[in-house]
């Protein structure tokens, strides 16, 4: 079959990059201590830093230009710097947590990522740049920030509007609006249309973006972090797409509906995703991950799988027989009466709304075009105009993420490294690099995502190579040092450090098996990319599900299978695949998705 002939190439790419890997790793480990080898191991950064101090001058303009440029430049190619001096040591140590919670609201949200050097120098050149200025002259705070609740408004974020300084926290929100321009560029189809654009984005949110449970103490997630991690809640689902969907131009917002009281029972609020086009609002629902469809307006696609053409609020407002067609084991919770008045909620962030934004988005032109702010109130403007719109008023869900996301326990701060520890496990970060370049849509050939997910996905021969490496190494680091402590505490010194670098060995192999599921569930979604879909079904199948039977990706493995077997023609695998999993929080999606396949039919690729 096609898959295997790929396998064997690909598997010749990895162990190219594995050796390679091996052998920097080798380099580094000279002078470094035991206690380095529960860590990993980085790469110098070639570059030098800039200290704000070292210029007491007005810059010329060249000057500025040429940070401003090198921020730019470097900013479009993070990839290639994800393995350069990131501080590996903030995975592992739960010391580090109350530390770091002190130092700052923006160390304090940045606390739980992966710090490479070269963002800590795009900061830094960008406030060499702008050190000078005086930013845009026209720029004001959004009236509508008045109209936020207090707790929010009181943000240390929301003081520092009008401040001309970068922080650690714009960095990565700098990266997350470089990942949304690359990913949504290439995921967006090829039309100029706005709804179509949006479908695409959407589409690709739900094949890549596996739903979790709603939870009374889940930690609500910044956008970059649900497409880095591949999961998210359907509210995580709603802030991605709003992301992805504003480096596009789209108009998109939360709707929200106060469903009428029915009998003695209330029905609560239901939101759902709105995309604006010209003067009517199209409805996706993201709990179910599908468009809800306008009339005939699921068809088998020209391509191959189903194409669902959404509705919009006019259309279901005046035909509750639309939202009957969402009803699956229990009624779907709108109807046709719950749309005639609703609620617009405009998503802008702190950082979307700042004067240093503001200043920057100018400068980054042609296809390396960011947007970098939010214009609520003229937002406003343009949803109000839509006959239904009862009120449109800033989304409070990226104020209460800040709020929540700042006052982290060690225990919580903890469990959000722990994600993001399988990233950087193996030398050279194979797993970061590939991801990153998936998002960016370099899916196959040299230096792609999927050599560095087959990096990634090393056998357990060169596992037991690279561990059994760091182990002899830091056996003679911890001989080496021995001799330094008194005699009478030297054993219990040496049995100690065996055991604390035995413990990080072990977690270390734990993360490399995390990093290998990873990486075969992804390779199956950059094949179904490539329209290689026996290869999408191998990884997924073979290599996910059968390889690691208690991986995190059940779910979205199973719904990627049936996305797979539907491109493949096959309606009733496509289907038993969707019905497969009744625990998945969009299984009611998924069924309708199978039933409205076996109604549709596609014909055999």
């Amino acid at each position: 079959m096609q898959y295997m002939s790929h396998e064997r190439s690909a598997k010749n790419d990895q162990r190219g990059i594995f050796t390679a890997a091996l052998q920097r790793f080798a380099l580094c480990v000279a002078t470094v201590s035991a206690s380095f080898f529960i860590a990993g191991c980085g790469e110098n950064a070639t570059t030098h830093v800039v200290d704000e101090g070292e210029q007491s001058v007005r810059m010329s303009a060249k000057a500025r230009d040429e940070y401003l440029n090198y921020a730019i430049e470097n900013l479009n190619r993070l990839e290639e710097f994800y393995t350069q001096n990131v501080d590996v040591e903030r995975f592992t140590d739960p010391d580090l947590a109350s530390a770091q919670k002190s130092s700052g609201s923006d160390d304090t949200l940045a606390a739980a990522w992966a710090d490479p050097e070269m963002l800590r120098q795009i900061v830094d050149r960008l406030n060499q740049w702008i050190r000078d200025q005086t930013g845009v002259a026209s720029w004001k705070p959004d009236p509508m920030i008045e109209e936020l609740a207090d707790q929010y408004k009181k943000l240390p974020q929301m003081d520092r509007l009008d401040e001309l300084k970068f922080g650690k926290f714009d960095g990565f929100a700098l990266q997350e609006a470089a990942i949304a321009r690359d990913l949504s560029q290439w995921i967006r189809g090829d039309s100029a249309d706005e709804l179509d654009r949006a479908s695409h984005i959407f589409d690709w949110i739900v094949r890549n973006v596996q739903l979790i449970p709603d939870a009374a103490d889940q930690i609500p997630q910044f956008p970059w972090e649900t497409l880095v991690l591949g999961r998210g809640t359907a509210e995580d689902r709603i802030w991605a797409f709003i992301t992805l969907a504003r480096q596009q131009g789209v108009d998109a917002a939360v709707l929200r509906w106060k469903a009428e009281e029915t009998g003695e029972k209330k029905r609560g609020e239901y939101w759902l995703i709105g995309v604006l086009r010209e003067d009517k609002i199209y409805v996706f629902d993201p709990r179910l991950g599908l468009p809800i469809p306008a009339p005939n307006g699921v068809r088998a696609a020209k391509e191959g799988g189903l194409t669902i053409a959404p509705a919009s609020v006019d259309q279901l407002a005046g035909d509750d027989s639309l939202l009957r067609k969402l009803d699956s084991a229990k009624p779907y919770p709108l109807r046709a009466a719950d749309l005639k008045k609703f609620d617009v909620l405009i998503e802008a962030s702190p950082v979307l709304l700042s004067k240093r934004m503001a200043s920057l988005e100018p400068r980054f032109t042609g296809n390396r075009k960011l947007i970098l702010t939010a214009a609520p109130s003229s937002e406003k403007e343009r949803w109000k105009a839509c006959k239904a719109v009862d009120s449109a008023v800033l989304w409070s869900h990226p104020f209460a993420t800040i709020v929540r996301r700042s006052a982290l326990s060690a225990d919580e701060l903890g469990s959000l490294r722990i994600q993001f520890r399988e990233f950087f496990t193996m030398p050279e970060a194979p797993l970061m690099r590939g991801r990153l370049l998936h998002l960016k849509g370099k899916l196959a050939g040299e230096l792609s995502a999927t050599q560095y997910y087959q990096a990634a996905r090393v056998s357990r021969e060169q596992m037991n190579e690279y561990l059994g490496y760091k182990a002899s190494v830091a056996q003679k680091q911890i001989e080496t040092q021995a001799v330094q402590m008194p005699e009478g505490q030297r054993a219990q010194w040496i049995a100690g450090t065996q055991q604390r670098v035995s413990t990080g060995l072990q977690y270390e192999a734990e993360m490399i098996e995390r990093g290998k599921e990873d990486a075969s569930y992804w390779l199956g979604a950059v094949m179904y990319e490539r329209q290689k879909y026996d290869a999408a079904v191998d990884y997924l199948y073979h290599r996910t599900l059968e390889t690691h039977l208690q991986t995190i990706w059940q779910s979205g493995a199973k719904y990627n299978l049936g996305r797979s077997e539907e491109m493949r023609g096959d309606v009733d695998r496509a289907a038993t695949f969707y019905e497969s999993d009744a625990q998945a929080p969009d299984a009611d999606g998924r069924t309708l998705r199978a039933k409205w396949l076996k109604d549709v039919g596609v014909k055999k690729q």
